[in-house]
């Protein structure tokens, strides 16, 4: 399939796609049905065949053969299912995915490996269609092509270009690098400015500030920006165009006649930023910026500036305005949670759930929130008791409240709530423990301190 074809298809301006094989539930054991772009994407959850219950049936045979990983027979009933009810259960997409991604891994390099690849960048994008998650998605398919056709670059930019623009903070930290070498790469062709190379170095930098402090995954964003650095600041055309001594004086006389083109400003902070970051003409610049162009991202742009600078209570006056402009609800939500971690990070417990909570009520199936609540739970336990025994073990039931939720909500943290669900559950206390309390495992519990919420007894 040709890249044009497939990344209009990841973008749905085109959304279609075929077969190569037949769909009378008998593909043979040896055959890998492909997936191609003719046939139209639906959700549909009925079966359209001629018997009314044959994809209900289909479906019921081949999901016994997968649940035992018997996929060459699970294989031989699943096509049918996938043209005709391919909304019946999230298990057909989901199967299918899995399928494929095995299939490509065992195939050898060459025509037949790409040619899965493409049908399994078809499911994803299926299961984009019926089932959201765009951000989760579109970084797997920026991902597939990075590891199996590296050579795709401007698809790979493009790919990650949106679900850096979109996700914002939540994106993942795998996306950077390669999104940024591409705009790299723009620029020694001359297809875009250094001024936005830089405007957005800035952005990644924000997107590796937010998830510093993530015990899973904070250090590698960091590394990723430590590549991203590297390849900005010995980028010739950046070296030559950010000479301080030649261009701060040349842009201070311009000032005067330019300073309400809100383009020229911003253009010319960046290369101010960059070149003479200490100079008082930039802070000007960007004041003048914000105030020519107040948008929540210009205001978060000051946040991390004051956060650099040591100035924790002007970079939060700068992030309460962003969140009172922000009217994207993930991104509000964003924000919120930046309050969430400097409150969980300074041991005010209260105040950071209250954040969690509202950033959760504002993006439900935000898992970092859940986790962040868990987290403040689980270490109540001297908060809350002695440190030791039933009084401070109390606490982490409603912490695997919060994991649990963040894992079923979210496939982006499941990892990480899983490996803190792995390392609470060892102070849970013992069912003798319990037993000699007359307190029965499974029953219901009320946890008080500051936590004041409703749980469920466990023992390990």
């Amino acid at each position: 399939m040709k890249k044009a074809i497939l990344y209009t298809l990841i973008l749905f301006v085109s959304s279609t796609m075929v077969w190569a094989g037949s769909y009378d539930g008998k593909t043979s054991s040896e055959e890998v049905v492909l997936i191609t772009d003719q046939y139209q994407f639906n959700c549909n959850k009925y079966g359209k065949g001629p018997d009314s219950l044959k994809s209900i049936q289909q479906y019921s045979l081949y999901r016994e053969y997968f649940k035992q990983k018997n996929y060459n027979e699970a294989m031989k009933f699943w096509p049918y299912v996938y043209k005709t009810a391919p909304g019946l259960h999230q298990y057909v997409i989901y199967n299918g995915i899995t399928y494929y991604d095995k299939k490509m891994k065992e195939t050898p390099e060459g025509p037949k490996k790409q040619e899965l690849l493409d049908s399994l960048i078809m499911l994803y994008s299926h299961k984009m269609h019926c089932y959201g998650d765009e951000l989760k998605n579109k970084s797997k398919i920026g991902w597939l092509l990075q590891t199996y056709r590296p050579d795709a670059t401007d698809d790979i930019k493009n790919i990650y270009k949106d679900v850096i623009d979109k996700g914002g903070d939540d994106a993942p930290y795998y996306t950077l690098y390669p999104f940024f070498a591409g705009l790299i790469n723009d620029l020694d062709k001359d297809l875009i400015s250094a001024e936005e190379v830089l405007e957005y170095k800035e952005l990644i930098q924000g997107i590796v500030d937010a998830n510093a402090d993530d015990e899973k995954y904070g250090a590698l964003y960091q590394a990723k920006m430590q590549e991203i650095d590297q390849i900005f600041e010995t980028n010739p055309k950046v070296i030559s165009l950010f000479d301080c001594n030649v261009m701060g004086p040349q842009l201070k006389a311009a000032y005067e006649e330019n300073k309400n083109d809100v383009a020229w400003v911003k253009s010319t902070y960046y290369k101010m930023k960059k070149g003479c970051e200490d100079d008082p003409f930039t802070e000007q610049l960007f004041l003048q910026y914000i105030s020519l162009d107040p948008s929540p991202k210009s205001m978060m742009y000051m946040y991390s500036k004051k956060l650099k600078e040591g100035d924790n209570s002007g970079a939060n006056q700068y992030l309460d305005k962003a969140i009172s402009m922000e009217t994207d609800p993930v991104k509000k939500a964003q924000y919120i949670f930046r309050k969430a971690n400097e409150s969980y990070r300074a041991s005010n417990y209260s105040e950071a759930r209250k954040f969690a909570k509202e950033a959760i009520a504002l993006h439900p199936n935000y898992g970092k929130a859940y986790l962040l609540i868990g987290k403040l739970y689980a270490a109540s336990g001297k908060l809350c008791g002695p440190g030791t025994g039933w009084e401070s073990q109390k606490v982490i039931f409603p912490a695997l409240d919060y994991f649990n939720k963040a894992k079923s909500v979210d496939d982006t943290v499941a990892d990480e709530a899983q490996d803190l669900i792995n390392k609470y559950w060892q102070y849970l206390p013992e069912k003798s423990e319990l037993f000699m309390k007359g307190i029965t495992v499974n029953s219901p519990i009320f946890i008080g301190c500051w936590i004041q919420e409703n749980s469920t007894v466990r023992a390990r």
